[in-house]
C-alpha cells in the first residue's frame, strides 16, 4: 500500500503529515503513465503509480509495501521505504507505543493495505520478523 492521504481516510498522525498533491504537470503525468504501464491499472495499482510518479518528479521518498511498486521505483532510481519498516522504526525509537503502532497499521488495513497479518497483529508480527 502506498502512503498518501485521502481527506476522509483515518490514517493517523504520521500518515496525515504526508500529503500527495495532484499529478497535474506534464512530467508527473508522463511518469504516472510509465508506472501505470508497469504496475497495472486497477485502483490499487493506480495509487502506487501516483506515489512513485510524484516521488520521482519531486525528488521525494515513496512509502509503499507493494513489492512490485518497490521494485519499479528502485529500478527508476526512486528512494523507496517500506511502510511497515517505518512504523517498526517508530516503535524502536520510542516515537510510537505498541498500541499506537497497531492502531496506525489497523488504519492502513482499513484503508486498503494488504499485509501478512490481521488487525491488531502488527506488533506481534514485527517482533516475530525481527523488525522491532
Amino acid at each position: 500500500m502506498a502512503i498518501y492521504v485521502f481527506d476522509n481516510a483515518p490514517l493517523s498522525c504520521f500518515a496525515r503529515a504526508m500529503r500527495l498533491p495532484e499529478l497535474d504537470g506534464l512530467d508527473e503525468l508522463r511518469l504516472f503513465a510509465k508506472y501505470a504501464r508497469r504496475l497495472g491499472s486497477d485502483v490499487h495499482d493506480i495509487g502506487e503509480a501516483s506515489v512513485l510518479a510524484w516521488a520521482e518528479a519531486n525528488g521525494a521518498i515513496a512509502f509503499t509495501d507493494d513489492e512490485a511498486a518497490v521494485q519499479a521505483g528502485r529500478d527508476e532510481g526512486v528512494e523507496v521505504r517500506r511502510t511497515l519498516a517505518v512504523v517498526a522504526r517508530g516503535i524502536k525509537h520510542g516515537v510510537l507505543s505498541d498500541v499506537e503502532a497497531d492502531r496506525l497499521v489497523d488504519d492502513l488495513l482499513r484503508a486498503g493495505g494488504r499485509f501478512p497479518f490481521s488487525a491488531g497483529e502488527f506488533v506481534r508480527w514485527a517482533r516475530e520478523n525481527g523488525l522491532v
